[in-house]
This record gives structure tokens, C-alpha cells and sequence, in this order.
């Protein structure tokens, strides 16, 4: 008798991760290490273990028929799917908020500030000079760290009055946002984590129904007739 209902390498391997801590946070995300989602993921790795070690178990029940434990199995398999799009839904919300709420946090922290337009219009015409040679571009670069006047200006102005490429000037934003708030930074990183997990999750759901069940059996319970 094989170990599982589904009796192949691909399937065992897709149990035997789902019944491992490590393999719950390869596939879901680790709580520990996503602390804004921690409740959330913990519940899917307690409620997709719970199910995976009762499909486990059917595979010993003597009290079922074949086509009784994979029709079972079946209706595991679409509970555990459903938990995992409810809980992928709840990570792409929360990473939503938390990316939202740390771009707020670095708009307030960089935006114009009243009284100095006059000075950071002469700021943007001395960037533009500056960044049309490598030695300039180093320059800005540098001082960019340290004043935050000229980050300010790097943040907020288009690149087309600022002279510098697109791709760059969008590094800079993020790379100034770290430096210099720091907090804000961390909610738009842990927002893009939690979106990048969540994204994942459509993988082992797919998974999951060719490692849970055959459905050639489990569908053959629609024939039983109840007298």
C-alpha cells in the first residue's frame, strides 16, 4: 500500500513539504520574518499542515473505500485551496496599505518646503550642470547622502528638470527614502515582500489537487446511491 492516496514522486514530494515548518515558510512565508502578516500566515501554516496530515491519513483509513478516500481527500484539497487564495487576497491587501503608507511617509519627508522654491530652483540648475559628467554625477551622489535639500529635489522634481535618467533618479528616491526615513522605507520593503509571497501561492495551489487525490476515483463518488 503506498503512503499516499496519490502514489508519485511529484505528489510525495508536495506532501512531505506541507507537513515540514520549512516547507510551509519556502511556500507561504515566514511570520517571523513578515511581521505585519504574522497572524495570518501562521494560521495558513496550522490549517494547510492540519489538512495535508488528514489526507496523509486517509490513505491508512480501513473504514473507507478507495473512491470514499479520495472523494474525501477532494473535498480537503478545495478547503486548503480556498485558504490559501483567501490568505494570498489578505497579504496583497496589507502589502497594498503598508507600501501606501510609507510612500506617504516619504512624500511628507521630502516634499517642497514652503518659502524655498527660490532655492531649489537654483539647486535643480546646478544639478542639471553637474550630473552632464561622471565626476558631477559622483558628486551629486555623494552629497546626495548627507543634505537634504538636494535629496528633496532629487525626490520630488521630475527627471526631465533635473537631468538625470529616469531609471536612476527612481534608485536614488529609494536609496535617499532609506537613508533618511529610514521607517518609511521598511513599510514599502515589507509591502513588496508580502506582495512577492503572496504571488507565490498560486504555485503550490496548483499543486495541490494532483497531490491530494486522483480524480478519476474521487468523481465516482457522485455515483453512490443513498437507500
Amino acid at each position: 500500500m503506498s503512503q499516499y492516496l496519490v502514489n508519485s514522486d511529484k505528489a510525495a514530494n508536495t506532501l512531505v513539504a506541507l507537513q515540514t515548518n520549512s516547507g510551509l515558510r519556502a511556500r507561504f512565508g515566514d511570520p517571523k520574518k513578515l511581521p505585519s502578516v504574522a497572524t495570518e500566515l501562521t494560521s495558513l501554516h496550522t490549517r494547510v499542515g492540519a489538512n495535508v496530515s488528514s489526507v496523509v491519513a486517509l490513505a491508512k483509513d480501513a473504514t473507507r473505500t478507495e473512491v470514499a478516500k479520495h472523494a474525501a481527500a477532494k473535498e480537503l484539497a478545495q478547503r486548503t485551496i480556498k485558504v490559501i487564495s483567501d490568505t494570498a487576497e489578505a497579504l496583497k491587501a496589507r502589502a497594498a496599505i503598508l507600501q501606501s503608507d510609507g510612500q506617504a511617509k516619504a512624500d511628507h519627508f521630502f516634499a517642497p518646503q514652503p518659502g524655498y522654491s527660490h532655492i531649489e530652483s537654483e539647486v535643480r540648475t546646478w544639478l542639471r550642470e553637474q550630473v552632464k559628467s561622471e565626476t558631477g554625477l559622483g558628486k551629486v551622489l555623494s552629497l546626495a547622502k548627507e543634505d537634504q535639500m538636494l535629496a528633496s529635489v532629487i525626490y520630488h522634481s521630475p527627471h526631465y528638470l533635473t537631468g538625470l535618467a529616469p531609471d536612476l533618479q527612481a534608485k536614488l528616491r529609494l536609496d535617499m527614502t532609506e537613508h533618511f526615513v529610514p521607517e518609511a522605507f521598511a513599510l514599502v520593503n515589507e509591502g513588496v515582500e508580502i506582495e512577492a509571497t503572496a504571488s507565490r501561492y498560486d504555485k503550490t495551489a496548483r499543486e495541490i489537487n494532483a497531490a491530494f487525490y486522483t480524480p478519476a476515483l474521487a468523481d465516482k463518488a457522485s455515483t453512490r446511491v443513498e437507500v
